[in-house]
Order: C-alpha cells, then sequence, then structure tokens
C-alpha cells in the first residue's frame, strides 16, 4: 500500500523524484577562511574558471560533484606566517609550465 502525502489543505500530493542535473561556471572565485573573529585569517583560496557540475539520481541515491578550479592559488594568511617570502600553499600558475590539470 503506497502512502498519501496530502499537502496542508488536504489535497494528495503527487512526488515524483526527477534526476537534476546543474551546471554552474565560475570566472573568478575567492574564499577567505577565517578564524573565531573576522581579523583572525586562516588560509586565502581563489581561482578563475571554476566549473561545478553536479548530478542528483533520487531513485537510485547517488549524488556526484565535479568540481574544477584552473589557476588556483591558496595563500597562508595566519598570523605566524606574515613577513614569510612564500605564504603559498599551494600555487598553479600556468604562465611559468606548471601542468594545466594538476589540479582538475
Amino acid at each position: 500500500a503506497e502512502s498519501v502525502n496530502l499537502t496542508h489543505a488536504g489535497v494528495a500530493q503527487d512526488v515524483k523524484p526527477r534526476s537534476m542535473f546543474i551546471d554552474v561556471t565560475i570566472h573568478s572565485m575567492s574564499l577567505s577562511l577565517r578564524g573565531r573573529t573576522e581579523n583572525d585569517g586562516i588560509a586565502l583560496v581563489r581561482a578563475v574558471r571554476t566549473s561545478v557540475h553536479m548530478v542528483t539520481r533520487p531513485k537510485e541515491e547517488k549524488l556526484s560533484t565535479t568540481i574544477s578550479l584552473q589557476e588556483l592559488v591558496c595563500v597562508d594568511e595566519r598570523a605566524s606566517a606574515i613577513g614569510r617570502s612564500e605564504r603559498d600553499l599551494v600555487s598553479q600558475d600556468s604562465t611559468v609550465g606548471n601542468d594545466d590539470h594538476l589540479f582538475v
């Protein structure tokens, strides 16, 4: 026996789960990770040409996400890192010949 979902007005609700596909392209992205206060920096992550592809398949109970970040840079913003000559934790600079697919 199937259960019938009723709305607040007592009307039967027919729910048909469907697959959903979402593609998002972000031309410039920046994420600042902070500690307990706004001035307590941890790291800054930025990238250009970011793409997110998400697929949900409710009947298979599947959710998959693919994220591509190009020219990814992650900078150490902790107080202990201030003054260091190299604060990049991760850096993908395509102008110096790094593999473009390193972080894809």
